[in-house]
């Protein structure tokens, strides 16, 4: 009885060592809890400061700006962009002291070109903390085409009939939207002719019509109003079945484009013009600034061959608004 009692005793001590060295084990093996995760929000905006939605889309030729708020209870230690753009913050370049939990991030800029429309791109955003954590965030967007300029507006524009002095402003540069006599063409040095697109007369049987430089020079009666100028520019007209109210609703280069397209071919000269009848124009690619494209509306024509005749138009045409 004896023996079993000392057999008993012996193994309960080595229980209780056994026990007591697997709760010392333990107890130094515990872990420091891990700070919470990072969180990152990120926005974007376009050029005019309108948002813009992750998924949603964005013009070409626009800016889209991120903003990022991050918060990383672990210390702040990068972020980083990679995808269809990349770009990184660490704490260094930015400036982040140790262990700073919600740092102060710049916002980062992209613009789009015009050869980016159609396309949709993909951007990653990586948050680090200090404890190797991380939180992601891929915002994603559409280019879509780029919106078609404003066309310059050129209003109340009185040509003068020509006259056989030469002296009456009867021609019309759409690129300055200025007129000119013959005389201003030819008593200055100025390449002026080279912007000239087209100019008005009074014919017996044409009536109030317009025709362009290169077809002044071929007219038989009309020629000598063309004499001596360095540049003879080509123009095509088109008629349209535009009413006043719907030119008013022009506005850009797209609207130009498809009035003109939609349009009947008239060559080089247009005659019998009446009040609110709507033209377009195209100008030679040889011209100075290249082919551009317009479109007028008659608005007044006032008495006919003589010295006081004119023709007064709107004018719209593709040149910067500005």
């Amino acid at each position: 009885m004896l023996m079993n009692m000392k057999k008993l005793f012996k193994n309960l001590m080595f229980l209780t060592l056994g026990s007591s060295f697997a709760l010392l084990y333990s107890c130094g093996e515990d872990e420091e809890p891990l700070p919470a995760a990072p969180t990152l929000t990120v926005t974007a905006a376009n050029a005019s400061g309108a948002a813009v939605a992750n998924g949603g889309s964005i013009a070409a030729t626009d800016t889209i700006t991120f903003s990022f708020t991050a918060s990383t209870p672990g210390g702040f230690n990068t972020l980083r962009l990679t995808g269809s753009a990349s770009a990184e913050f660490s704490r260094t370049s930015e400036g982040i002291e140790a262990g700073e939990t919600a740092p102060n991030l710049p916002s980062i800029s992209f613009p789009t070109v015009a050869t980016d429309a159609g396309a949709s791109l993909s951007i990653n955003f990586l948050l680090v903390d200090d404890a190797n954590q991380v939180d992601t965030v891929t915002f994603a967007f559409d280019i879509t085409d780029a919106p078609s300029p404003e066309a310059r507006a050129y209003s109340a524009t009185i040509l003068e009939v020509i006259t056989g002095d030469l002296m009456n402003a009867a021609f019309f540069s759409s690129s300055t939207g200025m007129t000119y006599s013959p005389n201003d063409v030819t008593s200055t040095s100025d390449p002026v002719s080279a912007t000239i697109d087209f100019g008005y007369y009074y014919g017996t049987n044409d009536g109030a019509a317009l025709g362009s430089p290169e077809w002044f020079s071929t007219s038989e009666f009309f020629s000598g109003q063309v004499a001596d100028w360095g540049t003879l520019n080509s123009i095509n007209f088109v008629s349209t079945t535009l009413t006043p109210s719907q030119f008013v609703e022009i506005g850009t280069w797209a609207d130009i484009d498809e009035v003109y397209d939609a349009g009947t071919d008239e060559n080089q000269v247009i005659s019998n013009l009446a009040v609110d009848q709507v033209f377009g124009f195209e100008t030679d690619a040889d011209k100075e600034g290249g082919s551009k494209r317009g479109l007028f509306i008659v608005t007044a024509i006032t008495g006919t061959d003589g010295s006081d005749g004119s023709i007064t138009i709107d004018v719209l045409v593709q040149e910067d608004a500005s």
